[in-house]
């Protein structure tokens, strides 16, 4: 089955968010248009609704990568076990501060912020950040 580059576009800008939606689409893509692309990716199987939101499904991950093939969405390694990024990891799944990740890890909070930042080219998680009620930051995976 065919796909056009603007399908094939918004296919792949969905298999790399962290939750698979369609949105935000390209910004050349308007008014009819939008639909017409939805409706042919949703005909073609590689599109579902999802609540609200639009996401890529498996058939729309194989139609791009193939069968098996790698999907950025999902984590393709993780750290090792002992290690301190398998430490920070932990942490981050229940919330956690800049000072706390110090305390356990040893790091500086430049070593940490670089860490953090490169997660998600690494193993494809994201992380956010809220401020707590004495203006500390919290931050989690998403």
């Amino acid at each position: 089955m065919t796909i056009s580059e603007t399908q094939k576009e918004v296919l792949i800008n969905a298999s790399k968010r962290a939750d698979g939606s369609v949105y935000p689409l390209p910004t050349r893509l308007k008014g009819g248009s939008v639909n017409k692309v939805l409706k042919s990716l949703a005909d073609k199987g590689f599109i579902e609704k999802q609540g609200d939101d639009i996401i890529i499904n498996n058939a729309g991950e194989i139609a791009l990568y193939g069968e098996g093939g790698a999907n950025p969405r999902k984590p393709s390694k993780s750290a090792r076990k002992g290690t301190k990024k398998a430490v920070l990891l932990d942490m981050l799944a229940s919330g956690t501060t800049i000072s706390e990740i110090m305390d356990a890890t040893g790091w500086q909070k430049h070593t940490i912020r670089g860490t953090m930042s490169n997660l998600k080219k690494q193993i494809g998680i994201e992380i956010t950040s809220i401020k707590n009620d004495d203006g500390e930051r919290i931050y989690r995976t998403a």
